[in-house]
């Protein structure tokens, strides 16, 4: 099982607008790109990967957004269709294969059982 975490010091924690992803967002184009990177092949999703983000931005820090490569359903690697489901879920939308969680980053690292791994820090 491969598990990335990505600190997300400046990304927001409550909806955004889709096309601002690197302004009012705060770099959430990146958060985007390290979650595709994480859990996309060329000819689907990895299912023996998890991608964890810790958000730390305004307005409502800390958020934890999980996303499980075994379950999750109709998510499409562009970064646009990404920031739709991280936007969503931050609004209560549940997906199935994303869950939100109100940890900060020690929180989420005993929360996953972070034991070796890649960490991403923004």
């Amino acid at each position: 099982m491969r598990k990335f975490l990505l600190i997300a010091n400046k990304a927001a924690t409550a909806p955004f607008k889709l096309n601002d992803l690197a302004g009012s967002a705060g770099r959430m184009d990146i958060v985007c790109r390290c979650a595709s990177s994480s859990l996309f092949l060329s000819h689907g999703i990895r299912k023996d990967t998890e991608f964890h983000v810790v958000l730390l931005g305004p307005p409502n820090p800390p958020k934890h957004i999980s996303f499980y490569g075994s379950s999750v359903r109709r998510m499409g690697p562009d970064e646009r269709n990404i920031a739709s489901f991280i936007s969503k879920t931050l609004s209560g939308k549940k997906f199935p294969g994303v869950e939100l969680r109100d940890e900060g980053v020690l929180e989420t690292i005993e929360a996953i059982e972070y034991d070796e791994g890649f960490l991403l820090e923004m």
